[in-house]
């Protein structure tokens, strides 16, 4: 019944993105309450503006806070491979929580308020109300959005695959321990994934996928591979090589890889979408 609330949503940490969603949330709770005035700020007379402007900055900094500080300290959990419609909707409901104590401690500091249990309570209950259920729907409006846009141009792409030029002079993946560097057709090559300080190589050896795990760093291979077309940086952590590509698949979070004989989806980017349209096209 509830299954929607598993399905796949980006998790977006971009600073740009981040601070101009601080801005406008930090604006519009301002807006909000200037207009609207609950919480006694209509007795406030000419302190009214000041007030809300204190309301939205301290909304702005919790929602900076909150999204650069917490991923950098624990980043297995907000994972986008791992990020969900529920995991979304619960951060977003934390956001809330966070404004609404931050509110109830900036009217004790203003003496608008004394502090009381039943203060902090009042003041989560009615933010986490007024936000909860505009951030649900947003946030399934926007995953069925997302899910429609890239199913449909995967689709499309997947349609629109075609080899590119292949070269089969051999090159070497170079590792840091000059014994492991591995040397390989270029055409054999499926992709390359980073984990921490190794790479791991996936490739095909007599017609079976094979791999290496090398001391190196993704940006040495990319390196390497230059002048090999078709090679791809398809993410942060995955070298592909085009001509591997068997089928284009998406969902909210974006294109996803499938490569000939490998289980594994490969997660594009999105800042790499208009390159990967403009490789496979």
């Amino acid at each position: 019944m509830l299954s929607f609330l598993r399905r796949p949503y980006p998790q977006e940490l971009d600073l740009r993105r981040l601070l101009t969603t601080a801005l406008l949330f930090g604006l519009f709770v301002g807006a909000f309450l200037f207009f609207f005035q609950p919480f006694g700020i209509q007795n406030l007379g000419n302190k009214r503006a000041l007030v809300c402007a204190g309301f939205g900055l301290w909304s702005m900094v919790a929602i900076i806070l909150l999204n650069g500080l917490l991923p950098m300290l624990l980043p297995k959990a907000f994972r986008e491979q791992r990020w969900t419609v529920g995991k979304e909707i619960l951060w977003s409901t934390v956001h809330c929580a966070v404004i609404g104590l931050g509110n109830s401690l900036y009217v004790v500091w203003l003496n608008m308020e004394q502090w009381t249990w039943h203060l902090l309570l009042t003041y989560e209950v009615y933010t986490v109300a007024v936000g909860l259920f505009p951030i649900t729907v947003s946030t399934l409006l926007r995953e069925v959005r997302l899910n429609r846009l890239y199913r449909e141009q995967s689709t499309e792409l997947t349609t629109h695959l075609h080899p590119l030029e292949v070269t089969h002079s051999p090159v070497t993946l170079p590792s840091d321990n000059k014994n492991e560097a591995l040397t390989i057709d270029p055409d054999d090559l499926l992709f390359i994934e980073a984990t921490d300080n190794y790479v791991t190589v996936f490739y095909r050896k007599e017609n079976v996928v094979a791999k290496a795990v090398l001391r190196s760093t993704l940006k040495a291979q990319e390196e390497a591979l230059t002048t090999i077309p078709g090679i791809f940086r398809a993410h942060k952590s995955y070298l592909v090589n085009c001509n591997r590509i068997s089928n284009v698949s998406g969902n909210a979070q974006g294109y996803k890889l499938q490569l000939e004989g490998i289980e594994t989806n490969i997660p594009v980017s999105r800042k790499q979408n208009e390159e990967l349209r403009r490789r496979v096209w």
